[in-house]
């Protein structure tokens, strides 16, 4: 059953590939669109159900936690955007290109003005009223709690006013029992023995949850608190530290007088 799922995605990456070459997607409307059909069928190949929660937003800066590049497919198959992620995925065989198609924004890591030329693209695709996925954490984690969020590529929606929009992703098996660390890529986890890992389990559900209504905030520094606090209350995970969650309560009801 292993080998059959890996079979099976890799036809569907490789029909995929194929397709866009054909269709060439060039506008980012027709990129996200196109990103979004094929996360579905490579995430029904890997056999991957989906449970969605919420209304998925039709524009504006949609801010996730981050465990798995799963979390993309996961997330692109119900929401037709474009997603920022780290340069070197870039270079990944296959996934690299197809993600290339799909009009994801690469941001280098380290590099001094990699963020502000992030935040030009961001701005401009949002400008087209196309939906912008970032993972604000800057790397994955087990699943199990969501790191402090950086808060530079909410620059672009702070200035154009644009919604930002707080979503989360979690693993589950059919029985309800947490798959988080068998989806988490993280440690020293390398893509074919990940990808193995998931092919060997069985019934694997992916929950994206999307908040009601959009974050209220004027700086980046306080839309990415509130942002943070509302993915743990999407997750149901407790809020780390002592008042963070009155702290960003707060700062939200005040954004909003």
């Amino acid at each position: 059953m292993t080998l059959v799922r890996l079979v099976r995605m890799l036809i569907t990456m490789i029909a995929a590939w194929v397709h866009g070459c054909i269709a060439r997607p060039r506008t980012l409307v027709e990129r996200g669109a196109w990103r979004g059909m094929w996360a579905g069928r490579v995430l029904r190949s890997m056999g991957i159900s989906m449970v969605i929660e919420g209304c998925p937003p039709a524009s504006g800066l949609v801010v996730s936690n981050h465990t798995s590049y799963v979390d993309v497919l996961t997330l692109g198959s119900v929401l037709p955007a474009i997603f920022v992620s780290k340069s070197e995925v870039r270079g990944w065989p296959l996934v690299g290109p197809l993600i290339t198609r799909g009009g994801t924004i690469f941001l280098e890591r380290g590099r001094a003005r990699a963020a502000a030329e992030a935040n030009r693209a961001v701005a401009q695709t949002l400008a087209e009223r196309v939906p912008v996925v970032i993972f604000p954490e800057g790397t994955t984690t087990a699943g199990d709690h969501v790191l402090p969020f950086h808060g530079a590529l909410f620059e672009s929606a702070m200035r154009q006013h644009a919604p930002v929009w707080a979503a989360s992703v979690s693993y589950s098996f059919a029985d309800g029992k947490s798959a988080a660390r068998t989806v988490a890529y993280i440690d020293d986890d390398t893509l074919l023995p990940h990808l193995f890992r998931l092919a060997g389990r069985k019934g694997l559900v992916a929950s994206v949850r999307f908040a009601p209504q959009p974050i209220l905030a004027q700086d980046r520094a306080t839309a990415a608190q509130v942002a943070r606090t509302e993915v743990l209350s999407l997750l149901h995970l407790a809020v780390a530290g002592s008042g963070e969650l009155d702290r960003a309560v707060t700062q939200q009801q005040t954004a909003a007088a």
